[in-house]
């Protein structure tokens, strides 16, 4: 990864720390499987979040975010998916795989409303 795609996927990044604040949204694969994630972190150019299963990097994604009367929708990729080191968080045991979600630009505006209602949702 060059340093101008590093500087800009680390712009923005908004921590989720507080269980009670919690973010849940649902991811569905390409193979059509639907993975329920928790989010725990977003830029306006991805996702990290924790999952019950491994993830394949680099097929895309439908990310679907609902929070009380409405939903949005996103397309995206997983970039990276990895086993989460012990002892990091009390989401570990139903959750214990990290995946590293880019957006798809193509519509840049429903990025930066997901970006907008995460970030509402878990102040």
């Amino acid at each position: 990864m060059n340093q101008q795609a590093t500087d800009q996927r680390r712009r923005g990044r908004y921590l989720i720390l507080d269980a009670q604040h919690r973010v849940v949204l649902s991811v569905k694969e390409a193979n059509g499987r639907v993975s329920e994630c928790l989010v725990k972190d977003v830029s306006p150019f991805g996702l990290g979040v924790r999952a019950a299963e491994p993830s394949q990097p680099g097929g895309p994604i439908r990310i679907r975010y609902r929070n009380g009367g409405g939903s949005l929708e996103v397309l995206g990729y997983v970039v990276w998916c990895k086993a989460s080191p012990g002892n990091q968080s009390v989401d570990l045991d139903s959750h214990p795989f990290r995946w590293g979600i880019s957006f798809d630009p193509i519509d840049r505006q429903a990025c930066d409303a997901l970006y907008s209602a995460i970030r509402e949702q878990s102040a």
